[in-house]
């Protein structure tokens, strides 16, 4: 450890300095000395090549922020999780893999910035996180987004551009508070059909997802966007969107037929899947878990694939839906905002997903009635 380092944590110790700054100094190891002060409450150590931590970590227990961008850490101690006190955690362009499960009794944590690492994959532990208002995971490699964000009742801000993600979790869509998503440069295929429940959103950015051709009608409701990403290669989505519509289809896998054997058969089809609202309208969460039901079902019990374009009611595993070209969406829903309007641009295609064969008629009359 060179002498001005020795000397500044030196000096903070006699003085009782609360904040640290040791940033661009080469360090490779945090110095033993500086686990000596107690009083610190933010730590600066930016641009050094540290490789890891300390186990013990835990004795600045003093500790609101802590500093670590541009290092070259491959990991971070279990200890970190006993900084109670800890409200921003910024590790932004190292080489982590993967985040320790204890991060989730950071109860403190604002805001977690994880930005340009390895990641595969967020624990699931994240869920404790009920103060976390920004979570920033872009560029990394991960390849889905845990379901168990949704309980972070705090989050304002969510950025994972630049990752493998394939898919928004549904149950997200129950978060009331989050106002800024941002997912470009991602995998997308679709997003989740009840994205018009997240009142609260401002900024939805889903640029540079090359297979994302089909977006729910829905979207088109949601007048408080002040900000809506949706630059896509419209060259490919006129080529090939239809093969891009069996993704959707995968979930959402009835069609509107209209001709007299449709007629007979969709009826009965639907009893069969809205007949499921009834059921878990009477249970609680808990309930339906005490059924020990697979996993699978009790998940989806719990949060619908989407409720329809017309009443609002929800569907479970299958919905009537009619695709649709951006201007003729737009006739049918005729959104106010200006910003939404300019989806006319992408040339994407939008989903109308409906509960019943009667709502999708509705949706027929709105598309083929004079304006």
């Amino acid at each position: 450890m060179c002498a001005t380092v020795y000397d500044e944590i030196q000096e903070a110790a006699s003085q009782g300095h609360t904040n640290v700054y040791l940033n661009y100094r080469k360090l490779s190891e945090l110095p033993r000395e500086l686990l000596e002060l107690f009083t610190i409450q933010r730590l600066y150590l930016k641009r050094n090549v540290l490789k890891k931590l300390p186990a013990d970590i835990w004795r600045l227990a003093s500790l609101v922020e802590l500093y670590l961008h541009s290092n070259s850490l491959h990991e971070l101690p279990d200890g970190i999780g006993k900084l109670q006190f800890l409200e921003k955690l910024n590790v932004d362009n190292n080489h982590l893999k993967k985040l320790p499960a204890t991060i989730g009794n950071l109860h403190s944590l604002v805001s977690l910035n994880v930005a340009n690492n390895d990641l595969v994959h967020l624990p699931k532990e994240i869920e404790n996180l009920n103060n976390l208002r920004n979570l920033n995971v872009m560029n990394n490699k991960i390849g889905s987004l845990p379901w168990q964000l949704c309980y972070c009742q705090s989050l304002k801000i969510l950025s994972f551009d630049g990752n493998l993600i394939q898919k928004i979790p549904r149950q997200l869509m129950q978060h009331l508070g989050l106002v800024e998503l941002s997912a470009s440069g991602n995998k997308l295929r679709s997003i989740p059909h009840d994205v018009n429940k997240l009142v609260s959103l401002e900024s939805l950015i889903l640029d540079h997802n090359l297979e994302l051709h089909l977006l729910p009608a829905t979207l088109l409701k949601m007048e408080s966007l002040s900000i809506l990403g949706l630059s896509i290669n419209s060259g490919e989505i006129l080529q090939h969107h239809e093969e891009d519509f069996s993704a959707l289809q995968q979930v959402l896998s009835l069609r509107y037929l209209p001709d007299r054997a449709a007629n007979s058969v969709l009826p009965l089809i639907e009893v069969c899947f809205r007949a499921v609202y009834p059921f878990v309208k009477s249970f609680s969460y808990q309930r339906v878990s005490s059924l020990r039901l697979p996993n699978h079902v009790t998940e989806l019990l719990t949060t619908p694939t989407g409720h329809c374009f017309v009443c609002d009611m929800p569907y479970f595993t299958a919905a009537f839906h009619l695709n649709e070209s951006s201007d003729t969406a737009l006739r049918i829903v005729k959104p106010t905002s200006t910003n939404l309007r300019r989806v006319r641009e992408t040339r994407c295609f939008f989903c109308f997903c409906c509960c019943s064969k009667a709502c999708l008629d509705k949706v027929l009359w709105m598309r083929d009635s004079p304006d």
